[in-house]
């Protein structure tokens, strides 16, 4: 049966099977081949306006951007011919420096979602960058331009995990944060806690605490946002 002809119950049924998630059972997201996320034993799952959504021991989400049921799969990729493969010639895997007197800023724009909350927060020390990622004015990231304590407090929110720093022989941010996924207005999910991504890519340098996941269908970088869900005017109403 094709996921349009499915039964209403069927394709709610497709958001929560199984058991709550059980207190000592180790959660972690395990992208399909050319399907969902497949999401285990995460308590916390919340939508762009921090409310919380139904969890089950066993969840698949959306990753073709077209799941009627969003964020939730109901079978859509099975008609869209959606793809899961990486694509070779997008942004390149490298982490730049930004070094300053009192910290050096590390960044791996291939694993950046185009969050902007860097530009937002500190717009003196992180520069305007248009949304495919070219930097307007150089050099992009400018440490020195405010105080240590700030720059790490900005980097501290990045949704993507693509900054980092080292201040002091120590390199930041040290995550404590409880397993847990939300998802960005009309962007991707934002994964914060000890979730094990069951992948054998990652970009350089990158900390496994903290990442963003594609949900539109149209990264690049899969199973990781890269910011196209901006490039196809990607919208999710609901969440």
């Amino acid at each position: 049966m094709s996921a349009n002809n499915r039964r209403p119950e069927e394709v709610a049924g497709r958001k929560a099977e199984g058991k709550p998630p059980q207190p000592g059972s180790l959660p972690s997201i395990e992208p399909s081949h050319n399907g969902p996320l497949i999401v285990r034993n995460v308590a916390r799952l919340a939508n762009s306006k921090g409310e919380a959504l139904e969890t089950s021991s066993r969840m698949e989400l959306c990753r073709c951007g077209g799941s009627r049921n969003k964020p939730f799969c109901d079978g859509t990729h099975e008609t869209r011919g959606y793809s899961s493969e990486r694509i070779a010639e997008g942004t390149h895997d490298r982490v730049d420096d930004f070094a300053g007197r009192q910290m050096t800023v590390h960044f791996n724009a291939q694993q950046c979602s185009g969050a902007g909350e860097c530009a937002r927060g500190l717009p003196s020390v992180f520069r305007d960058r248009d949304i495919l990622g070219k930097v307007m004015g150089k050099p992009w990231i400018q440490p020195d331009r405010e105080n240590a304590e700030r720059v790490v407090e900005v980097i501290d929110r990045c949704p993507s995990g693509a900054l980092r720093y080292t201040r002091q022989g120590r390199t930041g941010p040290e995550h404590a944060d409880q397993p847990g996924i939300r998802i960005r207005r009309d962007g991707p999910y934002e994964v914060r806690g000890s979730i094990e991504l069951q992948t054998s890519f990652w970009p350089a340098g990158a900390r496994r605490e903290v990442y963003a996941l594609c949900r539109c269908g149209a990264s690049r970088n899969k199973p990781f946002c890269d910011g196209s869900h901006h490039r196809i005017g990607f919208r999710d109403p609901k969440n």
